[in-house]
């Protein structure tokens, strides 16, 4: 069997495996064996059907030259690749267990020559051939350590998808409550202001065009509001000018619109990064910016992006007035705060990356991620 390898952040192998047999693969020495013991082979041409689903398992399969592929049908019918395998590679040997019907079917890439195993002639091996049982043996707990793994990431993920719907749930929220803030309130005092206007319109003529005007300034600013909601959704400027072009843009508006001083370095991204990341980054450095403008009082920001390999390091520092970390998450103050710093580190997590938070009372603070580039 070919090396199979669970990779967790760069993890070595689950086990060693295959095993080998005075330094030879043992794959060669199984041949000889089912060789010797008059195993049948079975020959097939490319594109050939070997079981299907649903069949029984009452065969396993030694691959003696050609190659195997293993497929599922997924809920649409579209077929799903789930294993290849080569020479010197066992299949189909775990049905044998109970004799349980096939959950996948086997084809052939190409011409390839089939040991097949009966079910009924694995017992007589395994008593012939100690080796074998052992080797068998030492399949199945290669496999099982895999599914072990398997299952605890899959526990890992679906935590991490339960803390993306409640963050989703938060982000509706907050989003709505912009909508409100902003917006509605632009649309809200336009209504009143026609109404007035139209009240208005026979007897104060001047007090009129004075209410069109504010109205006119009004669902301008409630545009520019919209604009910028539309914007902070999903920002344009990742696609045109890429992550490094898009920050220093978000941070000329917030220079702007705050009055606080911003600066971006950056280093070793010349080259593109998925736009995943590229997006997840972005977000970092608004939801981090947005808890600088509403909470540090802070005069200056700093963000500093660099790259060195396959590592990407992004900092953003502020001189604002800081805040005790420790009890941060049980300051009812602070809430807002933590949940925006809840949201930047759930964003780091889900990149396989890790946030990092320091700060003081009148120090500032700093966050540093990161963040591997796969």
């Amino acid at each position: 069997m070919a090396t199979a390898e669970i990779s967790n952040s760069g993890s070595r192998p689950v086990t060693e495996f295959p095993p080998t047999l005075e330094g030879k693969p043992f794959s060669d020495y199984l041949e000889g064996l089912l060789v010797a013991a008059g195993v049948p082979t079975l020959r097939y041409a490319e594109g050939a059907t070997i079981f299907d689903e649903g069949d029984d398992g009452d065969t396993a399969y030694f691959i003696r030259s050609g190659s195997i592929d293993i497929l599922s049908k997924r809920r649409d019918g579209a077929e799903r690749l789930l294993h290849r395998l080569g020479s010197g590679e066992l299949f189909g040997e775990m049905a044998l267990l109970n004799r349980a019907p096939r959950s996948a079917h086997a084809l052939t890439r190409e011409r390839a020559v089939l040991f097949a195993i009966p079910h009924e002639d694995v017992e007589t091996l395994l008593r012939q051939v100690p080796q074998l049982a052992l080797w068998m043996l030492k399949l199945l707990s290669h496999r099982l350590a895999i599914l072990t793994r398997m299952s605890a990431e899959m526990e890992e993920v679906q935590e991490v998808n339960l803390k993306i719907l409640a963050g989703q749930e938060k982000e509706r929220r907050r989003i709505g409550r912009d909508i409100h803030d902003s917006v509605a309130q632009s649309f809200a005092a336009g209504i009143v202001r026609a109404q007035l206007a139209e009240q208005l319109l026979d007897r104060d003529v001047d007090r009129v065009r004075s209410e069109l005007g504010d109205l006119q300034v009004g669902l301008r600013d409630g545009l520019v509001k919209t604009k910028e909601l539309i914007h902070n959704l999903y920002p344009k400027e990742l696609g045109h000018f890429g992550l490094v072009g898009a920050v220093e843009r978000f941070l000329d508006r917030i220079a702007g619109s705050a009055g606080v001083e911003v600066s971006l370095v950056h280093q070793g991204l010349e080259q593109e990064l998925a736009a995943t990341l590229e997006t997840m980054l972005y977000c970092i450095v608004q939801e981090a910016l947005n808890n600088v403008i509403k909470h540090a009082k802070a005069s200056k920001v700093r963000v500093a992006l660099s790259r060195e390999g396959q590592q990407l390091t992004m900092v953003v520092s502020d001189d604002g007035r800081g805040f005790n970390v420790g009890s941060l998450a049980n300051d009812a103050v602070c809430e807002n705060r933590y949940y925006g710093l809840a949201t930047m580190e759930e964003r780091a997590k889900l990149a396989g990356g890790t946030m990092q938070l320091e700060s003081s009372p009148g120090a500032g603070t700093s966050l540093h991620f990161n963040i591997p580039v796969r």
